[in-house]
């Protein structure tokens, strides 16, 4: 590869020009090259340098992507390319329209925020919270660490009685990692809350969920772990699983990555095999298992979005939940336009809509803080 002009290449491949032969020697060079190099860039430094490569591409209108898809194995393989490419930057560079950019306040990314609501009703905003001991329920020590996550050291557990509840809540723009007093880790996604003993000391452990949460359960047979959600019961059988239950979408997904779960909804069940997923609605009592997008499932919890032929209206819930922005459709029709892609979360707001305009299907305005959505102007 070193005997090769690289720039030229690498202009070919982000022109949509190269071989086949040529595409798979750029690939394997950089893939080879990342296995005996460091990273020295920011992920937010990749993406927003991807972002600017990905704009350089011709848009597929058939297949309507959005962004130029980093997948996480390969993102060491990613930055080395991005090295590569900063020499040849500028004829890359490109910058989103200004109608998409909030005067006088950035639209910022998520960040790891949450409250947590002690079992006699006193709330502590983890955010400003010192790490070290934040509480103490019963004989269960409450620690935030410097990493920023929740943790529960329990003492003695029948010392810490079965009826102190806590809650860790986030809001839109938030999120949060605890580990439980039986050791299950729990990462939180924006808008969401789960409820859940001190100290887990009765014949189960029964935890409840709002939104969606990814779960890696410390298994223990003799007392089955309980997840509580949208009139359903999901019940650990040795599992890394992820849910999804926000009130304000009609289905709750259920994805299983390890081990065994099993669904109960009113007198339906199904038990799940790594690799599938359980979708239920709220107004009946059905439980339709189907093969799942593992990738896409916990793509909110590896730190970008991923979607897979899904609808507007629910890319752009996703969107406002994690931006903390209002989105208004100017007609329903808009909501049902389909799109695939992935972007990262760190992404500017104004890059995230700049992306999906690209699509030449829908446009963007922001008026009073919320963000209009629009169909997209076509060319005279």
């Amino acid at each position: 590869m070193e005997n090769i002009n690289a720039k030229d290449l690498l202009k070919k491949y982000i022109e949509g020009n190269c071989t086949d032969k040529e595409k798979a020697l750029l690939e394997s060079w950089y893939i080879h090259r990342s296995a005996h190099g460091k990273v020295d860039l920011s992920a937010e430094e990749i993406d927003n340098i991807l972002t600017d490569i990905w704009n350089a591409l011709p848009v597929h209108d058939k297949q309507k992507k959005l962004v130029y898809r980093l997948l996480p194995t390969l993102a060491a393989a990613a930055s080395l390319l991005v090295m590569l490419i900063v020499s040849s930057y500028f004829f890359l560079y490109h910058k989103p329209d200004n109608h998409l950019i909030v005067k006088n306040k950035e639209i910022l990314p998520g960040s790891n925020k949450a409250v947590l609501t002690l079992a006699n009703g006193e709330q502590v905003i983890l955010t400003d919270a010192k790490n070290g001991q934040i509480g103490r329920q019963g004989n269960t020590i409450v620690n935030k660490t410097s990493e920023g996550s929740l943790v529960y050291r329990p003492g003695d557990q029948d010392a810490t009685p079965a009826d102190l509840y806590n809650t860790v809540s986030t809001p839109r723009g938030g999120q949060y990692h605890l580990i439980l007093a039986d050791g299950t880790d729990v990462w939180i996604n924006a808008s969401s809350s789960i409820t859940y003993p001190a100290a887990f000391n009765g014949s189960e452990r029964k935890v409840t969920l709002t939104g969606e949460a990814f779960f890696v359960v410390k298994h223990n047979s003799s007392q089955p772990f309980k997840v509580t959600v949208q009139g359903q019961t999901i019940e650990d059988l040795g599992t890394q699983f992820n849910i999804k239950a926000y009130k304000d979408e009609p289905k709750t997904k259920t994805t299983l990555l390890q081990g065994s779960v099993k669904i109960t909804k009113g007198g339906q069940a199904a038990i799940l095999k790594p690799g599938q997923e359980a979708i239920t609605e709220i107004e009946t009592e059905k439980i339709a298992v189907n093969e799942a997008d593992m990738e896409e499932a916990i793509a909110w919890k590896n730190g970008y979005f991923m979607f897979s032929g899904e609808s507007l209206e629910n890319i752009m819930r996703s969107i406002s939940r994690w931006y903390n922005v209002d989105v208004v459709f100017q007609s329903d029709d808009l909501k049902k336009i389909t799109f695939s892609g992935t972007i990262s979360k760190l992404s500017d707001f104004s890059r995230v809509l700049d992306r999906l305009k690209r699509t030449n299907e829908v446009d963007f305005n922001i008026q009073a803080g919320k963000i209009i959505v629009l169909p997209a102007q076509q060319p005279k």
